[in-house]
């Protein structure tokens, strides 16, 4: 295994994870020549990598070799694998003193003790005895193999992962939560001592029963980052390799960013719930292949997860297979999520992390919030935080249809103001044509009025004059003879009145003013009934 072409197999599988498609598919081509052997096994070792979600190198030939059922390693007889993850192998092993019982061993990988992986295996087993907590596995031992390759000890969990203990009992909504608020416990106490787990997933959460009682215990932090350690620049992951499982993934992670903090935690906490309450993970789809990492990354991009409460009712045939599994039927299963849940759950799986729960705590004070009813702290997101998303996910898009809408804008602005300069115009002459035309009509009126004024006077002066002519002729014509010398005023009117009409026979107006110039002169001689007479008679003329 400490061959030349094994040191070159390592180095070289090592350097192809800093690049990415065409760049690691020329970068491999450069570096193996015509090896096709060579360029055949690094592509086996990257794809198996790819497939497990872990960047790191598999188990390398001839790894049974060195440990395998049977093998001693101090006090500890391997029995059985367990498992792998990216560095380690995990044995269920035997010891017998100083004291007898079953254990967890743990011990990195053949062909993974470089420098680098050693000093990470060696923070797992510094991070995991800094933690005394009921619902992590404690560190009970820790050691070397005769290569020098470490391991660590810790108490034996046989439990089953998180999610498929919930399914297969039934467990409803709030069993589920408050086996939920367990795994956040758990968490919170490992960031209290400066320690991120970010490889929070099902298989990492082991279920036991006790009493009767779930009790959930969080393991493997084997890819923990320090955040409050003198060591903690030695124990940087490099940026760029990504570390963790892609379903449960935050986006931080999966861009390979240096500057990983206990939020990343959050977000895969927020898988977690939003899996145990919908019986899938947010970017899952039924029947596809899993995501790759680009896949994933495209998904942070593009897309923001459905909301628990919808994605239980995407088919009615999966909706009531989950319902089922939760104790619960499809419509009641919608109503249970919608609201709080769909909140908490969405801030938990914030994109950006700024706008998650800022501890684990947060998360699961308002779980517990909800779960007695009172108000979460967890709101839906504004409109207007919705708008800016979508701005970003599309700003190229929304660049051009802002250049369009801009020009589109500014060309109905120009025709707007020259159609209201247009109308303003049209108004103007408009209301000097009404203020002409007004005064057309009030000059007409004017002279209307003095014509009409001017031929009163003339009518009242023609009138005057011919009664003045009438009254002069009349009593010019009097026969003294006929009244005698002494003759008065009446008789005079009396010899008057009879011929006034056929006088003004044709002019029957200037008769009736004839009639009421004799009523006058008669009322004012006291001939109140001659007075009378001429009144009727003026009456009957008007």
């Amino acid at each position: 295994m400490n061959s030349a072409r094994d040191r070159r197999l390592r180095e070289l599988f090592e350097a192809a994870l800093e690049h990415t498609g065409a760049a690691q598919d020329a970068f491999l081509t450069a570096q193996c020549g015509e090896d096709g052997e060579l360029l055949a096994e690094l592509r086996a070792l990257l794809a198996g990598a790819a497939d497990e979600h872990f960047l790191a190198l598999t188990t390398a030939p001839g790894a049974d070799a060195f440990e395998r059922p049977g093998t001693q390693l101090g006090p500890y007889r391997l029995l059985e694998l367990l498992g792998e993850g990216g560095f380690g192998r995990v044995f269920l092993a035997e010891q017998h003193e100083p004291v007898a019982r079953r254990v967890a061993l743990k011990v990195v990988k053949v062909g993974m003790d470089t420098a680098q992986v050693i000093r990470r295996f060696e923070h797992e087993r510094q991070a995991l005895a800094r933690m005394d907590h009921p619902h992590i596995a404690r560190v009970l031992d820790a050691g070397a193999t005769s290569t020098g390759r470490p391991f660590f000890v810790m108490e034996l969990v046989t439990g089953e992962p998180l999610t498929t203990f919930c399914d297969q009992r039934r467990l409803p909504i709030d069993q589920r939560l408050a086996l939920f608020e367990q795994v956040c416990r758990a968490v919170q106490h490992a960031h209290s001592k400066g320690v991120v787990h970010r490889d929070l997933k099902p298989s990492n959460v082991l279920v036991t029963e006790h009493d009767g009682r779930p009790h959930a215990k969080v393991i493997d932090f084997g890819i923990a980052k320090a955040i409050a350690s003198d060591r903690s620049t030695s124990l940087l992951t490099i940026a760029h390799q990504v570390l963790g499982t892609l379903q449960y993934m935050s986006p931080e992670q999966a861009e390979g960013s240096a500057d990983v903090d206990t939020r990343a935690d959050v977000y895969s906490l927020g898988v977690l719930l939003y899996e145990l309450l919908t019986g899938t993970t947010p970017f899952a789809t039924a029947g596809s292949a899993p995501l790759g990492l680009d896949d994933l990354r495209r998904q942070f991009r593009d897309h923001d997860p459905a909301r628990p409460s919808t994605r239980v009712a995407a088919t009615a045939a999966t909706t009531t297979a989950i319902a089922a599994q939760r104790r619960s039927e499809p419509h009641r299963l919608g109503r249970q999520l919608r609201g709080d849940l769909d909140w908490i759950t969405m801030k938990a799986l914030e994109r950006d992390r700024n706008r998650r729960y800022a501890t684990v705590d947060g998360l699961a004070a308002d779980l517990a919030a909800h779960r007695a009813g009172e108000p979460v702290v967890a709101a839906p997101p504004s409109a207007i935080y919705r708008l800016q998303k979508l701005l970003r996910r599309h700003a190229t898009a929304f660049g051009s249809a802002v250049a369009v809408l801009l020009a589109l804008l500014v060309g109905m602005l120009a025709f707007a103001w020259q159609a209201q300069i247009a109308a303003e115009e049209r108004d103007t002459a408009r209301s000097a044509q009404r203020e002409a035309a007004a005064e057309r009509t009030r000059a007409t009126e004017l002279a209307a009025a003095e014509a009409e004024q001017r031929l009163r006077a003339e009518h009242n002066a023609a009138t005057a004059k011919a009664i003045n002519q009438f009254l002069l002729r009349m009593l010019g014509a009097a026969n003294v003879r006929e009244l005698g010398r002494d003759a008065t005023l009446v008789q005079a009117l009396d010899h008057i009145a009879p011929a006034v009409g056929s006088t003004f026979g044709t002019t029957p107006e200037v008769a009736a003013d004839v009639h009421l110039v004799l009523a006058r002169s008669y009322l004012s001689l006291g001939r109140l009934e001659a007075a009378d007479a001429q009144l009727q008679a003026a009456a009957a003329l008007v």
